[in-house]
């Protein structure tokens, strides 16, 4: 079942109160709304458990629908959502596919029970991005995590030298070298988790662009979701 009250971290499936529209005009915008999740999850942002209407509505009709379709269209939904969290998004072409001639799986279904289904895949495909998104977001914060622990080192470490240098005057320790060798250690990694970080946000702005999409399409497909509630028929519905 997909979720639509949840508490941080998971919140960030359900409750986006700031505009995705808006956060993927560029990368400080994500920064932005990076340190606002953070904040509430140390309880400094009040706002943080605001349920999105939408989200929270389209997730309870999924719930209600998923539990009374048969078990090989509930696989469908399921593997076809995995598929499409990893490739471009077209509603048409999986229409086309359900409707293909030869296709028996499909044959019997009335047009109402393929617009359920197509709402169903492409909120399942939703649940999928939001898991990778929290998954990037937990990636983000351990390599931030590791930088103030290296940050801290580097810190102690030249804090050491200079009151070694200072007690000695001109005269060096022995283990500068060492010292040398780990500050210079230290720095590449530094770097290593830079270039991840920055790779890590272009990821999470292409998520959070495919959550923008999803959230529209599913939009459009709600109507139809809601009408056909109450018509499933018997060849989509389990017994």
């Amino acid at each position: 079942m997909i979720p639509c009250k949840v508490k941080w971290p998971q919140a960030v499936a359900c409750y986006l109160p700031l505009s995705i529209t808006a956060l993927t005009k560029n990368k400080n915008n994500i920064m932005k709304y990076l340190l606002l999740l953070c904040l509430s999850g140390t309880g400094l942002l009040a706002n943080a458990q605001r349920i999105n209407p939408a989200a929270a509505k389209s997730a309870a009709l999924y719930n209600n629908t998923i539990v009374q379709i048969k078990p090989e269209f509930k696989n469908y939904v399921t593997q076809t959502a995995k598929t499409f969290s990893k490739r471009k998004l077209n509603i048409d072409s999986l229409k086309s596919t359900m409707k293909a001639p030869g296709n028996s799986m499909f044959s019997a279904l009335s047009n109402a029970d393929i617009s359920t289904l197509v709402f169903l895949v492409m909120q399942a495909t939703a649940a999928e991005n939001d898991a990778d998104i929290r998954n990037m977001m937990a990636d983000m914060e351990k390599n931030r995590q590791k930088k103030e622990a290296l940050r801290k080192e580097e810190e102690s470490i030249n804090d050491a030298r200079r009151k070694v240098i200072d007690s000695n005057k001109i005269k060096m320790p022995a283990n500068t070298a060492g010292q040398a060798k780990r500050l210079a250690a230290i720095k590449n990694e530094k770097d290593t988790l830079d270039e991840m970080t920055a790779q890590d946000q272009l990821k999470l702005q292409q998520f959070m662009e495919k959550k923008n999409q999803l959230e529209q399409m599913i939009s459009n497909l709600m109507k139809a979701a809601e009408d056909a509630q109450n018509t499933l028929s018997k060849n989509l519905k389990a017994s």
